[in-house]
């Protein structure tokens, strides 16, 4: 399927929708699951549209002193369930969260060239150099100032898009295309053995 998407021939929207259709069909065979009630439909409703509220909280105000009661206060809910929330819906703390997005929003500002530093460390939010540099060396093992040289010294660096609030990549068209022929070249070689 992620070939014919790949190849763009006549047609290949609706082949890749009925492949699509397909494998979701034999997924949801595949795995456990039971149909929503109406009330867990609303919770869930509520819980997404809280957690776009704090993604967005988180934002709009990352490059301030940001505080998790402030939005708790927003919310009308606790400090205590607004943290057990983030680490529920994220994975992760709520400082943990915001650091990683002021840390890939210096990224972004240094693979566009920004000039000072300090600039990038006070309007990612980082209030402390010491703390930026620390952050640095911790995710890359180099201090931002490396960095800032050769941001991604990969191979796939010209290849790829960052997504400012994760570490996520999105690769082109052409890296595409060559991933996916790896993966079935080593693929075929797995079915020989």
């Amino acid at each position: 399927m992620m070939d014919v998407y790949l190849k763009e021939e006549d047609g290949y929207e609706l082949e890749c929708i009925s492949g699509s259709a397909e494998l979701l069909r034999k997924i949801y065979l595949s795995v456990p699951h039971h149909v929503q009630t109406d009330k867990e439909l609303m919770q869930n409703k509520k819980r997404t549209q809280r957690l776009s509220r704090f993604l967005k909280f988180v934002d709009e105000n990352y490059m301030f002193r940001i505080k998790l009661a402030d939005f708790a206060e927003q919310e009308d809910m606790s400090l205590a369930y607004m943290s057990v929330f983030v680490r529920k819906e994220l994975g992760q703390t709520f400082q943990e969260y915001v650091n990683s997005v002021r840390f890939n929003a210096a990224c972004k500002m240094m693979a566009a060239g920004e000039s000072s530093m300090q600039t990038i460390c006070l309007e990612s939010g980082f209030s402390d150099y010491r703390y930026f540099s620390n952050e640095f060396r911790k995710r890359k093992g180099v201090t931002p100032e490396q960095y800032s040289r050769n941001p991604d010294p990969s191979p796939d660096a010209q290849k790829t898009h960052q997504s400012l609030h994760s570490l996520e990549r999105f690769y082109s068209r052409a890296r595409s295309e060559e991933l996916l022929r790896e993966y079935c070249e080593k693929m075929q070689q797995d079915r020989a053995i």
